[in-house]
């Protein structure tokens, strides 16, 4: 079954870094060809009381967040045989690209 695959995000999860648990929610999962997960995230918006969505975030696939690094990676297989991977980190409160790389499978 597919969905065993997918690694649920916890409540503990900081995806921007900030000390404050945010939240993802599971769009969709191809296990065929890119093998990807997509998910929707929210961070906490400490001014406002409430969880603001993060623009692009739907758009990586397989995300994973490196707390060490304050780094987040998207990562997928494209059709010529290559691995996609682009590093993304927090500028100004928005996720932004700093690295891209392709590996050959």
């Amino acid at each position: 079954m597919a969905c065993k695959t997918i690694k649920w995000v916890d409540d503990k999860t900081d995806l921007n870094f900030d000390g404050i648990p945010d939240l993802q929610v599971f769009l969709w999962y191809n296990p065929v060809g890119q093998v990807a997960a997509q998910y929707m995230a929210y961070t906490w918006n400490v001014a406002g009381c409430y969880f603001e969505e993060v623009d692009g975030w739907d758009d990586l696939m397989n995300p994973e967040v490196h707390a060490a690094t304050q780094t987040v990676t998207a990562n997928y297989r494209d059709d010529a045989g290559n691995r996609i991977i682009k590093t993304y980190a927090w500028k100004e409160g928005k996720l932004k690209l700093i690295k891209e790389e392709t590996e050959e499978l």
